[in-house]
């Protein structure tokens, strides 16, 4: 009996021991549930994550528009940032912390009045712009309002001719080896260059839909990479919890981009303006969306402000502001011009293949003269912006300014003609 009772003993101690053994298998997966999809947000959303960066503006030709106004005078959209190439194609990261926003939903525009506005839209894109390409050049401009991307259809201009549509000055060029630096705008090419590099390259407009995903290849990345040089690393895109600057790392680049909706038609900005001047027409620009129902766009635009009587210390705070932009502005355009005119030397010292000096000489001048056209739509931007802040500074104010009583006229009695008695009347 003990030698049986030893011998159980022994058998119950090995198998306890052979429980605790780890397996050297791997489990079998979890299976993991789906991500839950984008939180969904109507357009009302842009209004009061844009407002501390801008105005928000009623446009008569395109209903609500964001202007920033936290940027340099001569913002250009796409110019702070650098250029990824991701699963979802060029894909634009922005240093602007509201870049989240206008660079990939909606389109930008320029106003003669207003400057660079952007227009809210529902449809994420990686960046919303056409590209140019060719003769060592690489360059990109703001899509216009009327493009839009269909499933099974690709890119649909609207009827738009994007070389008529998109304006010489509103590209982006750098030379082609420079399309993935980290600050690419240190390398643009001077504005006034555009008229020339327009014509040595070539218009490239490549938008599909991929699982209900907008994706824009524009230039082809590998014969990019080929001509240039470079070797561009591949991204993912993931999805960010809170609106931001994108973050990239080595393989993955991690953006904010929620689901939106059209906002209901009463939805408007908390401190939106609605405007209309000489430049607002009630005709539709190009591209522009032709619905304009709803309360929001039934409204007056604001009257003109009433004159106040501004304090002294004000006016002089006020003119010493404006002289200190005018001065900022002339600075910039005569970096500017410095930039162009080391090119131009560049150029004499070396002139280009197969470019005799008569049409060397014709080109530059064609440059000379979008210089000047840009630096008077600079200033006249300027002037009007200082304006637009005066009559909103009279707005706030609110005391009516006390009229100085004009000058009576003496009123010269004329003599009555003679009575025929020889008396007057």
């Amino acid at each position: 009996m003990r030698r049986t009772a030893a011998v159980s003993i022994a058998v119950l101690a090995l198998l306890a021991s052979a429980s605790c053994i780890v397996s050297t298998y791997p489990e079998p997966p979890v299976a993991r549930p789906p991500l839950p999809p984008p939180m969904a947000y109507d357009v009302g959303l842009f209004f009061d994550a844009l407002d501390p960066y801008g105005d928000w503006l009623h446009l008569p030709a395109y209903g609500w528009v964001w202007r920033p106004t936290a940027v340099a005078l001569d913002f250009q959209p796409y110019t702070d940032g650098r250029w990824i190439y991701t699963d979802d194609g060029w894909t634009w990261i922005s240093e602007e912390p509201w870049g989240w926003a206008p660079y990939h939903y909606g389109r930008w525009f320029y106003d003669a009045h207003y400057g660079w506005c952007w227009l809210p839209g529902t449809e994420w894109a990686p960046a919303w712009v056409v590209f140019r390409w060719g003769d060592g050049w690489f360059g990109w401009a703001p899509a216009p309002p009327g493009v839009r991307v269909r499933a099974g259809i690709g890119i649909d201009l609207g009827g738009l001719n994007l070389d008529i549509v998109i304006q010489p000055f509103m590209w982006r060029f750098v030379p082609e080896r420079y399309a993935f630096e980290t600050r690419v705008g240190r390398h643009m090419a001077p504005p006034a260059r555009n008229v020339t590099i327009v014509r040595v390259t070539k218009t490239v407009v490549n938008y599909v839909v991929v699982q209900n995903r907008v994706v824009n290849r524009g230039v082809d990345v590998d014969e990019l990479a080929r001509t240039a040089g470079l070797a561009p690393p591949r991204h993912r895109i993931v999805n960010a919890d809170a609106p931001g600057r994108a973050t990239a790392t080595a393989r993955e680049v991690r953006v904010y981009r929620p689901e939106v909706r059209p906002a209901p038609a009463a939805r408007a900005p908390a401190r939106g303006r609605y405007v209309a001047d000489e430049d607002q027409k009630s005709a539709p620009r190009p591209g522009t969306p032709a619905d304009r129902s709803g309360p929001q766009r039934s409204r007056q635009a604001e009257a003109h402000p009433v004159p106040v009587a501004v304090p002294a210390a004000d006016l002089e705070a006020r003119r010493k502001r404006e002289e200190a932009e005018r001065a900022d502005l002339e600075k910039r355009l005569e970096a500017r011009k410095r930039a162009l005119r080391r090119e131009h030397e560049r150029e004499a010292a070396s002139p280009p293949p197969n470019l005799d000096e008569e049409r060397l000489r014709t080109r530059q001048e064609a440059e000379k003269r979008a210089f000047e056209e840009e630096a008077k739509r600079q200033r006249e931007l300027l002037l009007r912006r200082q304006k637009e802040r005066e009559e909103g500074e009279a707005n706030a104010q609110g005391k009516p300014k006390e009229k100085s009583p004009k000058p009576q006229k003496k009123t010269v009695r004329k003599a009555a003609p003679p009575r025929p008695d020889g008396g007057r009347e």
